[in-house]
């Protein structure tokens, strides 16, 4: 499983959290909270559910607690901020948008969608090679290319679908990349992530948390993060 990255902070004994810590599930953008699925999730022995319950109950109640705290501690509330912040933002989304409603584009965006659905299925899969990866991440580049040329048959502003849809193709193709990106770096073999080259799980150099951001030029990988296992020790999963 996969998402955002969200902090914790420790409690005093090392094992437990600090429920009045405004860090609890918050992503690397101060203020803003993920919970649920739209965070990475707790654990890879992921059936019956068993993450997405514990989403519900775990993300959301220190989501909750997260916010008070950090609202709590906070000396100036939104309505005193600059306009001009806000403005400038929206100017800038509204001249993004404005600029993928191209109906001289040579690409068809659902049939990228589709080339795209295909790419990672046949090679970034359940069962992943390098070298499958690695032609993967060819594929990506040329789609990144591709969907900045989409045709947009819709050029309204209202219950417009085309316009979304060819920036949602484009967020696809980004987080694809860095699926693959980060399936490439790691070798080894873990939960969902098994890469028939390295077989094994490595917890010497591969206890640790991939996270990627977002750049210009591609996602930039970090793996400085290490998962702490003091409470379960990692173990196979086997389904004997």
């Amino acid at each position: 499983m996969g998402g955002l990255w969200v902090d914790y902070e420790k409690g005093t004994d090392g094992a437990t959290l600090n429920l009045d810590s405004p860090r609890n599930q918050m992503t690397s953008i101060p203020g803003l909270y993920a919970a649920g699925e739209a965070d990475y999730q707790y654990h890879g022995a992921n059936r019956l559910g068993a993450n997405a319950l514990l989403s519900c109950l775990t993300g959301g109640e220190l989501t909750a607690q997260g916010i008070t705290a950090y609202l709590r501690e906070m000396d100036t509330d939104a309505a005193s901020l600059d306009s001009k912040w806000i403005s400038d933002a929206r100017q800038r989304h509204e001249s993004h948008y404005a600029g993928l409603a191209n109906p001289n584009g040579k690409e068809n965006p659902y049939q990228l969608q589709a080339e795209l659905a295909d790419t990672m299925w046949n090679y970034c899969g359940i069962w992943r090679l390098q070298s499958d990866l690695e032609k993967a991440r060819g594929i990506l580049d040329d789609l990144t290319q591709r969907a900045k040329n989409c045709a947009v048959v819709d050029g309204g502003t209202w219950t417009n679908q085309a316009t979304p849809y060819v920036r949602s193709v484009q967020h696809m193709v980004e987080m694809s990349k860095a699926i693959v990106g980060g399936a490439l770096l790691r070798n080894e073999s873990r939960g969902a992530h098994f890469k028939m080259d390295t077989p094994e799980r490595d917890d010497s150099k591969w206890l640790r948390t991939t996270k990627a951001m977002w750049t210009e030029n591609g996602p930039q990988f970090n793996h400085d993060e290490e998962v702490e296992c003091n409470v379960i020790a990692p173990r196979a999963r086997k389904y004997k």
